[in-house]
């Protein structure tokens, strides 16, 4: 809605300024009118004067000229007309109050009209000295005297009533101009509101369900234009990322899965060793049984060797073929000291062929939300890093703690905030600082061709993420490596 008010402030300016320029040439044109009106009116009133005082000085005298002047009705109150010559002393009475318009009237024997301006500071009303506190319109029409004298018949009217128009029809435009702004600002807010705000807050609660992960809930908006566009592209957006993603994550999985595939080929060839001594127990006893050498108590001794072994084997392929297994992620309540010793019971067999012991320690009872297939993968690939890592003799520990640590960047959350801790510490030859930082990249790695695809810790990695972790490595040349998978507490 932001939007629409400044839009609506922006129109509600604009169509301002235009009402108020247009309503100042309105009243401007109205004001010229009415001065227009009074300097006709006056140049009427005096012309009919001075023909009638100029044929009574004629006929009678100037003494019966003055008074048909004096006696002539003025119309309203801030009029004075009086009969003045231009000979006349100032202190007289009768010399004109601008000679030279009246000189000028005379001379072009014509009504000539002069307009006096109010004086700054000057009183309101009229006074006998030259000038008026409004200001006068003065106008002076020749007046034909029988023996030449230069005489003038001089109308004076205030400019109150002119003033106190101009004020009033001022006031009435400007208070006009303001109601019309207000009706097109409500009628644009309205307009806006429908057209833009409501709109614009929809494309705004799209964009805020993309981001939440709801792709394909379709916006609906009726309008055909830009914005109505705008929406159905969005739309489209929506299930091309869903469909990308759907894609993006059958592809990962199926990643994850050869991986699973390549850890569990790894794990058979450990498992392989594992499953001679089985074997060779139960084809001893049942190359004895059938040649009949054992019988009675031997016997049944036999066939109990046979049945323990055959369900060691059991056992031992379950699990394996359980690891290689795909199937969906399912977060559930998970007790992690169960998935380490678990894990490392299956590694067991690849640890005793390459000569390196794994022990789980430091294992409290912690328990967090995952899928413990998934977290069995990380391990699984963690360790068998760490395996093939160390030498002959050398030792691979897993544990598991809660601890306090402050988040990347990228993660979020507070400092010092709590998390769950699972790490893989081997003695191995340790990483330089440069193969550190790129050992979560798909497809690096420093293994031998054939040992390795370079994928185990780049999925790891993606795994722990989409758990709201993430992994970091503490490691040094000869001096080892710490992996530490780091999980919401």
């Amino acid at each position: 809605m932001r939007l629409t008010r400044k839009l609506t402030l922006a129109v509600s300016l604009v169509v301002l300024l235009v009402l108020s320029s247009m309503a100042a040439l309105a009243w401007r044109r109205e004001v010229q009118l009415f001065d227009a009106d009074m300097r006709h009116d006056a140049r009427i009133m005096a012309a009919a004067l001075a023909q009638a005082a100029a044929h009574a000085w004629k006929q009678e005298g100037e003494r019966a000229a003055r008074a048909l002047v004096e006696n002539a009705p003025a119309g309203d109150d801030d009029m004075r007309i009086r009969l003045v010559r231009l000979d006349a002393p100032a202190q007289s009475g009768q010399a004109p109050m601008h000679a030279g318009s009246a000189r000028a009237a005379l001379t072009q024997a014509r009504i000539v009209t002069w307009r006096e301006s109010p004086r700054p500071g000057a009183a309101a009303g009229w006074s006998d000295s030259p000038g008026h506190g409004h200001g006068a319109l003065y106008t002076y029409a020749p007046v034909a005297s029988p023996s030449g004298e230069a005489a003038a018949l001089e109308l004076s009217e205030s400019l109150a009533a002119e003033q106190a128009y101009v004020r009033t029809s001022l006031w009435r435009t400007a208070f006009g101009a303001g109601v019309l702004s207000l009706l097109v600002a409500a009628l644009l807010s309205a307009l806006g509101s429908w057209l833009i705000g409501r709109p614009v807050a929809a494309l705004g609660e799209k964009a805020r369900r993309v981001g939440a992960g709801d792709l394909t809930t379709p916006l609906k908006l009726r309008q055909r234009d830009e914005l109505g566009h705008l929406a159905e592209e969005m739309n489209l957006m929506g299930h091309r990322l869903a469909e990308e993603i759907a894609a993006r994550q059958s592809a990962t999985e199926q990643l994850r899965h050869a991986d699973r595939l390549t850890t569990a080929g790894k794990l058979a060839s450990g498992l392989a060793h594992e499953l001679g001594t089985p074997l060779n127990v139960v084809a001893a006893w049942a190359h004895q049984i059938a040649e009949g050498e054992v019988a009675g108590a031997d016997l049944v001794e036999g066939a109990r060797a046979i049945e323990e072994q055959s369900e060691r084997m059991t056992r031992l392929i379950e699990e394996l073929l359980g690891f290689a297994r795909p199937r969906p992620p399912e977060r559930r309540t998970v007790a992690l000291d169960h998935v380490i010793r678990h894990t490392v019971d299956l590694l067991a067999p690849m640890a005793s062929k390459t000569g390196v012991a794994v022990e789980a320690s430091e294992l409290a009872a912690i328990r967090t939300e995952a899928d413990a297939g998934q977290l069995q993968q990380v391990l699984t690939n963690l360790i068998v890093n760490a395996l093939q890592a160390t030498p002959e003799g050398g030792r691979v520990s897993v544990g598991a703690e809660l601890a306090r640590t402050t988040p990347p960047p990228d993660r979020g959350g507070a400092p010092a905030s709590l998390w769950v801790r699972l790490w893989v510490r081997d003695t191995g030859a340790g990483m330089d600082e440069s193969t550190a930082r790129r050992i979560f990249e798909p497809f690096f790695t420093t293994k031998d061709v054939g040992r390795g695809t370079g994928l185990g810790l780049s999925i790891s990695y993606g795994i722990v993420r989409e758990h709201g972790g993430w992994i970091d490595v503490q490691t040094a040349p000869g001096r080892g490596s710490t992996f530490s998978v780091w999980l919401p507490a």
